[in-house]
């Protein structure tokens, strides 16, 4: 049922980088022939998945599934877990080991940022957005490092399923 009500609203509640990234998916799908609202719904899909976890954080810190939904796309947009997922994604796995890690490390990256998102919240009873920068301000320092090494294993298009993996365990261990 709340998962059925948030996704009715889905759409407002996307940051405007994702709201431009349905928009434009959607005009594709209806290049190819589909109704507005057709196209609209194909194109928020994939941002669908992400509810349960949206859910779960909004009953885990007794937030309203509007700002849990803010807090949990605002840490999204802030370790560029979009970013990580387009480029594990891309990997070659042919090997059914790697497809399981590459799973694996996908799943403990999702795993970071509903902590992160639940620790923040927890915190600071705020609005999301304040919430999240007090978090992100009182660990300033481990965040740094970890993003700069995160881009260190994904930049420059060698990522690997053991970088991954890696930059997987250093987003867990800011909430460890």
């Amino acid at each position: 049922m709340v998962c059925a009500q948030l996704d009715q609203t889905i759409e407002t509640l996307l940051p405007e980088y994702m709201q431009n990234w349905v928009n434009e998916h959607a005009a594709k799908f209806k290049r190819f022939g589909l109704k507005d609202a057709d196209a609209k719904r194909l194109a928020l899909l994939p941002l669908r998945a992400t509810l349960p976890d949206i859910a779960a954080i909004s009953s885990s810190t007794e937030c309203d599934m509007g700002k849990a939904a803010d807090a949990f796309y605002r840490v999204t947009e802030t370790f560029q877990i979009g970013r990580l997922e387009h480029l594990a994604l891309q990997l070659d796995t042919d090997d059914y080991f790697d497809g399981l890690a590459q799973q694996r490390a996908l799943d403990t990256i999702y795993s970071a940022r509903n902590a992160i998102t639940v620790a923040a919240l927890t915190a600071n009873q705020s609005e999301p957005k304040v919430a999240i920068d007090d978090w992100i301000d009182r660990n300033k320092t481990r965040i740094a490092r970890v993003k700069t090494r995160i881009s260190e294993l994904t930049g420059g298009g060698n990522l690997t399923v053991s970088r991954l993996t890696v930059a997987a365990g250093l987003l867990t261990d800011l909430v460890g």
